[in-house]
């Protein structure tokens, strides 16, 4: 037995139990212990006069299967528990008796008959759960499970166990045993009292989690399984993939699918059958044997999931609120402000987004490998709702999984056989289907469309119907040719002119996909795919996709683990960078105060960066990468990578100008020619040639942040997460996310749903934090109403000095010019963090010190003056920030007014300060700082940003001096 508890899983369980312990106590008291067997208070309101104090008159009791006594030794009972766990349940890790084998998932191309198949023993409740079809119709199997009334504390624990399990990704086997361990404690605790209403309670808790499940009326088991050819991947249902004989039994059906049915040459093999068995025999304990697919496409219908959000309370307002948002005049803040959107207001004259009740979707598909030491992909189908903010969409309860493409391997040119369902689910989304919600109409019509396709460079090019990035036309946006000198050698990609590009027209490219659909020949469709790059998808059915604009270029992949990465390897591959580069590049990065939110990089980069996250590439690009690099590579290397970092800092940025996009797309421009010159032709990529449509695909879908992959990606790693075994993954994969997906919307009985989240979640209210930040957070927002400050706990009473006072006054002098400050109270609160904009700041002095480190717009050092002045229009400057000062005061108008104030020391500036280059994110400041000043105290909201310090030795010509390295941090108002 394998229980694969963390330390805050276990210590969240411990608690939770013992808030189940109360919730038991606070019914079943030592006073009522005597008469407890008349007292059946503890029973919900369909118990009825049900009498748990004799165990043989209780339906529950009948699930107990070890008759356990008081004296039963525990260990004895823990050690059995593995072999009931094989069992009682669908989807154990071992719980297959003679478990197929990794290899044997679906991933089988031969066309053996399935009657010449040795068959798997597996258990009946497995084989029952699963959906096998039973080879003989009359052997069905008992799958009576007891109904009736239920406890209201087992449905508590059921929940506690359930929620718990689905938090910390814990395995079925380890909940089982968990559970058997639970009963028995109860009831050694029943018998320890004397409590017979206890040890009835003992006896109500199922024994086996399908049973548990069922107390609550949880089904993971709500979504369609499609039978799907293991060789050709041609889908089919349950009831087409087997047929029934005369005598009742049930036979597989082999693969109907032919691949050119017009073919010319009528013994071409192209135009015979696949003829591949699609199911396979299992065969109970019981000797009973059942049909079950080879390979299992996993689907959840779509029109469902969006049921699911429309009643959750305020999904409905959540989706209408960019509505209430105001103009970005000068730039784009989200998706709601591309072209793409505006566009979707109206369709053909008709509103659209215009109107209320309409979504927009953008899809994504991804593979990932569940497995850590083998090959075995599973590929995953997702939509978000676009409508719903941006700090909301990407959540996990908001994300729609649409479905579990089966593997071992990807597909290799299209998905268009698990794109058709949901093509057809879109096609009614359009037409509009009525939901109900929590309107006061009880129910609405609903439309919806998908505006957008997000994915890297393969899968975006299998949704959305071009050809591989290697083709002749590579490209998804324009018609560029890729040339190659001669036969296996590499194209070439040089050539960044953006006026020689055709844009591709979605007419055209849908035309040209259609003529390849129709091609009798292999010859023939390839010749059209080489020509005009197009290949059928599913998704050219919808009549308002626009078949190019639609597929967007992820810039996660583009930049960050696409060029970035790239450039790197060739460096190595050119000599630029050697092992001793590497060890200086490490020592740089270990002496600079990061952020924790921001994240350090490991140490891996004596390995050659080997094993790096997108997020992990990021940071490197946009923030280690400048300081790292200067002084060990050429001095044009280190100006052409400066080109594309300028990109890269503007593009990832959650909002951005308009003008700041053209510059973005300057940098990137500049930076392709210098690479090839400097690098050479040979060594340019597709991913660097899908730069020049970067700046389209911005203008359409609005910031970086609004279609990225990353949240996709970490989605990716919770589905990894799930405990499985070696047996149909996908399926397992699926259930445990409908049992996430279900969990989510059933309350939790006896009115204990508040207390059981916060201890799963482990939120501590501390009620003297919030009545003490009461009094300051309300007007906080004076000077900045696009931002939100909050200060954290914990809080110290304070009492500001005259000195000091004379300086807030002279601060608030300038951010009120012309006014008086009438009143500033003397006694104040200071704390040591400060949220502004979802960004934790930190004084020097906390355990959270890397946060310390800040930059704004605000001390000005004029030369002959003694100390800085306060100027919001100077440049950007760094400093440390001491103290955070909650103020309040009356102005000359009666307004009363609170502040949280910054108290800062500003850097003092270095003759040095744009030695790594004028415009680049890296400075030079003096280890000395300004005295302080009215300047020294700025309001939270007017701070800029976060800042990433070093303090190291740096080489200036012939002379060593020790500095400030400052490397400021994207904007908090991005």
């Amino acid at each position: 037995m394998r229980l694969e508890f963390t330390s805050f899983s276990s210590r969240m369980l411990l608690y939770n139990f013992l808030l189940f312990l109360a919730a038991c106590s606070a019914v079943a008291t030592p006073q009522n212990y005597a008469d407890s067997n008349q007292d059946d208070t503890f029973l919900d309101d369909d118990a009825g006069d049900l009498d748990v104090s004799d165990p043989e008159e209780t339906d529950f009791n009948r699930e107990v299967v070890h008759g356990w006594h008081e004296g039963e030794d525990l260990q004895l009972f823990l050690s059995d528990t593995d072999s009931e766990s094989e069992s009682t349940d669908d989807d154990y890790d071992g719980s297959v008796t003679k478990a197929a084998n990794h290899g044997d998932m679906g991933g089988s191309s031969e066309g053996t008959d399935s009657e010449q198949e040795e068959a798997d023993v597996w258990t009946e409740e497995m084989l029952e759960e699963d959906g096998f079809i039973p080879v003989y119709s009359e052997s069905t199997g008992d799958t009576d499970i007891p109904e009736g009334r239920q406890n209201m504390f087992v449905r508590l624990l059921t929940m506690l166990l359930l929620v718990w399990q689905t938090l910390f990704k814990v395995s079925d086997n380890a909940v089982h045993s968990l559970l058997l361990a639970f009963k028995l404690f109860i009831q050694v605790v029943g018998n320890a009292y004397g409590a017979d209403s206890i040890v009835g309670l003992s006896g109500a808790i199922p024994a086996s989690l399908h049973t548990l499940r069922k107390c609550i009326g949880l089904d993971r088991n709500n979504f369609v399984r499609f039978v799907v050819c293991p060789k050709c991947m041609t889908r089919y249902t349950m009831e087409e993939a087997y047929d029934t004989k005369r005598n009742g039994s049930k036979v597989s059906r082999k693969c109907e699918f032919v691949p050119f049915y017009s073919h010319p040459h009528r013994r071409s093999e192209l135009r015979h059958k696949c003829g591949t068995v699609l199911m396979k025999k299992m065969k109970s304990v019981k000797g009973d044997e059942y049909m079950y697919p080879k390979s299992t496409y996993c689907y959840k219908s779509v029109v469902e999931s969006l049921q699911i959000l429309v009643r959750r309370s305020g999904f409905q307002e959540m989706c209408e609120r960019w509505r209430e948002r105001s103009d970005y005049c000068n730039g784009m803040a989200d998706v709601y402000d591309g072209k793409v959107w505006q566009e979707f207001q109206h369709v053909n004259g008709t509103p659209f987004l215009a109107e209320p009740n309409n979504l927009a979707f953008m899809a994504n598909c991804d593979w990932y490998q569940p497995f850590k030491h083998s090959e075995y992909s599973v590929g995953v189908l997702y939509l978000v709702v676009l409508n719903l903010p941006r700090e909301e969409r990407f959540k996990e309860e908001n994300m729609i999984v649409v479905g579990l493409i089966p593997g071992p391997k990807e597909p290799k040119l299209n998905i268009n056989t698990f794109l058709e369902p949901l093509v057809e689910e879109l096609q009614d989304l359009w037409k509009g289907v009525l939901l109900t919600d929590n309107s006061r109409l009880g129910e609405q019509l609903y439309r919806a469309a998908l505006i957008c396709l997000s994915s890297d460079i393969p899968a975006a090019r299998k949704c959305g119907g071009f050809v591989g990035h290697g083709a002749l036309r590579g490209c998804s946006k324009c018609l560029r040719t890729f040339t190659r000198t001669r036969f296996r050698t590499k194209a070439d990609y040089s050539g960044f002119d953006r006026t020689t590009l055709i844009p591709r027209v979605s007419a055209d490219h849908v035309r040209f996909a259609k003529m390849a659909r129709r091609a009798k020949t292999k010859a023939e469709r390839k010749r059209i795919e080489d020509q005009y790059g197009a290949r059928w998808s599913e998704l050219f059915r919808l009549p308002y996709y626009d078949a190019v604009r639609s597929v967007v270029i992820d810039p996660m992949h583009n930049l960050l683990l696409g060029t970035a990465k790239h450039v790197f390897k060739v460096w190595v591959e050119l000599g630029v960078l050697d092992k001793k580069a590497f060890d200086v590049i490490q020592s740089r990065i270990d002496s600079m105060k990061v952020p924790r939110d921001v994240g350090r990089i490991p140490r891996k980069i004596a390995s050659g960066f080997s094993g790096f996250t997108a997020d992990q590439w990021k940071n490197w690009t946009c923030v280690f990468s400048l300081f790292c690099l200067k002084g060990l590579i050429d001095s044009n290397q280190y100006e052409m990578w400066s080109e594309f970092v300028l990109a890269c800092r503007l593009l990832c940025s959650r909002e951005i100008l308009y003008d700041n996009l053209a510059i973005a797309d300057y940098h990137l421009r500049k930076f392709l020619s210098m690479f090839a010159e400097l690098c050479g032709a040979r060594h340019c990529t597709p991913n660097m040639h899908l730069h020049l449509h970067l700046k389209e695909c911005i203008e359409d879908f609005g910031p970086v942040y609004s279609f990225w992959c990353f949240s996709f990606e970490r989605y990716n790693g919770m589905l990894g997460k799930y405990q499985h075994n070696n047996r149909n993954i996908e399926v397992q994969i699926m259930r445990k996310f409908q049992q996430y997906k279900q969990l989510s919307l059933i309350s939790w009985p006896g009115g204990y749903e508040e207390s059981f989240k916060h201890a799963l979640m482990e939120r501590k209210v501390s009620c003297a934090s919030a009545t003490t930040t009461s009094r300051f957070l309300p007007d906080v927002l004076v000077l900045d109403n696009s931002s939100h400050v909050e200060p954290l706990p914990p809080f110290r009473k304070t009492v500001i000095s005259e000195d000091v006072r004379s300086m807030l006054l002279g601060m608030y002098h300038t951010v009120y010019p012309g006014t008086d400050i009438e009143h500033l109270d003397l006694f104040s609160m200071s704390c040591t963090r400060v949220r502004c904009n979802g960004v934790t700041l930190s004084v020097n002095t906390c355990r959270s010190e890397r946060s310390a480190c800040v930059h704004a717009h605000w001390c000005c050092s004029n030369p002959g003056s003694e100390e800085p002045t306060v100027d919001p229009n100077t440049e950007d400057r760094p400093a440390v920030l001491r103290e955070v000062i909650l103020v309040h005061l009356v102005l000359g108008n009666g307004r009363r007014c609170s502040h949280a104030v910054a108290r800062v020391t500003w850097y003092e500036y270095h003759p040095q300060r744009w030695f790594y280059g004028r415009g680049i994110p890296v400075q030079v400041w003096g280890l000395s700082f300004e005295p302080e000043s009215p300047a020294s105290f700025i309001p939270v909201e007017r701070l800029a940003g976060r800042s990433v310090a070093s303090t190291s030795v740096v080489q200036f010509g012939r002379m060593e001096e020790r500095v400030n390295v400052i490397v400021p941090l994207c904007t908090i108002a991005e």
